[in-house]
């Protein structure tokens, strides 16, 4: 347990410098909410980046890199709790977090362990069903 497995630790520094003007300076954090983008997206990455490196399996960036845009989503929805609650945050956060979840979910079940291979598809399906049933039920009313 040396450097080649907690270097992630900085990214989660980087998240911490871009997080750490906010509560600072709360009374202008209308203007700040903005570090939340940037600093989400760090976070996520030290995550997965100590993931691999506590794993060994540097492989799975054949579908984890399907995050980033999970990752961009999550720090739409912080700078929606932070600063300005503009609606279009969360329309923007809930596009690109939902394509980054189906592609994730996708990749996975072709790239992923044999628990994600078998959870993955029934996930989509699930979701496919869902759609399928919002819209039947839409024609009805």
């Amino acid at each position: 347990l040396g450097w080649s497995t907690w270097w992630p630790g900085f990214l989660v520094l980087a998240a911490l410098a871009f997080y750490l003007p906010i509560p600072i300076w709360w009374e202008r954090r209308q203007e700040l909410s903005g570090l939340a983008v940037p600093g989400t997206i760090f976070l996520v990455n030290a995550l997965i980046f100590f993931y691999n490196t506590l794993t060994g399996d540097w492989n799975a960036w054949a579908y984890l890199w399907a995050l980033e845009p999970v990752a961009v989503a999550l720090g739409l929805v912080a700078v929606w709790l932070i600063g300005p609650r503009h609606a279009g945050l969360l329309v923007g956060a809930a596009v690109v977090g939902g394509i980054g979840t189906i592609l994730f979910l996708i990749f996975g079940s072709i790239f992923g362990s044999t628990v994600a291979r078998v959870v993955a598809p029934i996930v989509l399906i699930g979701l496919g069903l869902l759609f399928l049933v919002r819209g039947m039920a839409g024609r009805r009313g």
